[in-house]
């Protein structure tokens, strides 16, 4: 069985370099494109994604399912793979052609920038990472995104110098992506074998591939929907205002997905051998750190976002540090929710209840965009995202009551939530005290660090909860056996 630790160290490391690459273009880039630039890229963009997620569909949580299940089956292998394959190069084609009719016909001020993003759309024909996500080989996906996103890092610095190299850093993006996905494929040739699809079988998988397109579908409007609303209802700068602080908001999301992304096959295939119990406790543990990141994460952020936006992008991007600030509270429920859907709902196939559960938040989500954007703009889309993620969260975990340990998990959040309060108090102190400044910023890190893991660390020894307990002694145990050694 591939190593629990070591796909976890994998998905850690590359959501790090993930992490470190925004985070050097993202200021280059708000000052040489602008944000009417980063504006018409974001809104081109999330146009495409749509066309995107109607090329995979639902393949990629049930392919990954259904790879972890027959994965120790060669033949089932190689027959499951390429009916599922099928399906997806059929919508895929089907949908650059769609995607291609739509820039043509429908998209008169950027359309250039819309012709580029095609790759987006047709990489997704060659996206077989849920293969190997389904037989926990994350080495040769961590391996490729890494070089996908240093790839990209060098070529924006070398080719993008103003706003009019709008074309060159969408085609960079959309390009590198695109190669990322072919890279993969001498790997997925030596794993299996493509056998010719069965039509009946491929109907076979038809049924549950469109039941998880849904929660898809649903998470999209999530991430992207309120950005193409910004960009009609409101105004392009808007859009990069908002775009710009989801991404510092996605940074810590990254780190919380790589968990799920793991624990989701592992948890597949625990439960195929009959490890209830096994993956139970992982549930657990798995929350435990998530809340212990995400809240540590949240407060920082709201903390140190005032700071942070005019040090960052410049003062052009000023009003994004409202947005970021205001955005954290989603970030929490986001998180939960996500270990209880990826360790819990998918891989006991409660899809029609996760499914249920994205539509609402989704709905919750258009209602609330539909009747605000207009009038406070990307505010507005922040308040829909926090009451989303919120109606979310409380279904799923609703759903989830009767087999986990939803009062322990709720406990420790409230205890996680007073000690991320202290940090946030204390740096919004300092952000009053002090000016406007890269110090400032470095100052209010270090501080909110020490606050926040010094509470955890006082906590963790003195708690007398059970879980925390069973933690405890085993890090100390693997600390003595280190020290012995």
């Amino acid at each position: 069985m591939p190593s629990l630790k070591k796909n976890i160290v994998y998905n850690v490391l590359y959501q790090i370099l993930a992490v470190i690459v925004p985070f050097i273009t993202s200021p280059y880039l708000a000052r040489v494109l602008g944000a009417e630039q980063i504006g018409v890229y974001s809104f081109t963009y999330s146009v495409a994604f749509y066309f995107m997620i109607l090329s995979m569909l639902g393949i990629s949580n049930y392919g990954n399912r259904t790879i972890a299940q027959v994965r120790t089956s060669r033949e089932h292998l190689n027959q499951e793979f390429s009916n599922i394959y099928a399906v997806q190069l059929a919508c895929s084609l089907v949908m650059t052609v769609s995607y291609l009719i739509y820039a043509t016909v429908f998209v008169n001020s950027f359309q250039i920038v819309a012709y580029i993003q095609v790759l987006h759309v047709l990489s997704y024909a060659t996206d077989v990472s849920w293969f190997f996500y389904g037989l926990e080989e994350f080495r040769i996906t961590v391996a490729r995104n890494s070089f996908v996103k240093l790839l990209t890092l060098i070529f924006i610095f070398i080719f993008v110098k103003s706003p009019n190299d709008i074309y060159l850093y969408t085609f960079i993006m959309a390009g590198s992506t695109l190669l990322g996905q072919l890279i993969t494929w001498p790997f997925l040739l030596k794993q299996v074998n493509f056998v010719r699809p069965s039509l009946g079988k491929i109907k076979k998988h038809i049924k549950p591939i469109v039941l998880l397109f849904f929660p898809v579908l649903a998470i999209s409007i999530f991430s992207f929907l309120d950005k193409i609303m910004l960009g009609m209802y409101s105004s392009l700068k808007e859009t990069a205002f908002y775009e710009n602080s989801d991404k510092i908001i996605s940074i810590p999301k990254a780190l919380i997905q790589a968990f799920g992304a793991v624990m989701l096959p592992r948890t597949v295939h625990l439960l195929s051998i009959g490890e209830e119990q096994k993956s139970l406790e992982y549930v657990d543990k798995t929350m435990w750190v998530v809340l212990v990141i995400t809240m540590g994460c949240a407060f920082g952020l709201a903390g140190v976002s005032a700071t942070f936006a005019p040090v960052y992008w410049g003062e052009e991007f000023r009003a994004s540090s409202q947005i970021i600030a205001g955005m954290t509270p989603a970030l929490v429920f986001s998180a939960f929710g996500n270990v209880i859907r990826t360790q819990f709902l998918i891989p006991r196939s409660f899809d029609k209840e996760y499914t249920v559960s994205l539509l609402y938040g989704a709905i919750v989500n258009i209602l609330i965009n539909i009747l605000l954007i207009p009038k406070i703009g990307a505010m507005g889309a922040v308040i829909g995202t926090i009451v989303a993620e919120l109606v979310l969260c409380c279904y799923q975990t609703w759903i989830a009551r009767s087999y986990l340990h939803i009062r322990e998990y709720l406990i420790n959040s409230g205890i996680l939530f007073l000690i991320g309060s202290v940090m946030y108090m204390v740096l919004i102190l300092i952000s009053s005290i002090l000016p406007t400044s890269l110090l400032t910023l470095i100052i209010e890190i270090i501080v909110g660090a020490f606050i926040y893991i010094g509470l955890l660390i006082l906590y963790i020894f003195s708690s007398k909860n059970s879980l925390i307990i069973g933690l405890r002694t085993n890090f100390l145990e693997r600390t003595h056996l280190f020290k012995r050694k």
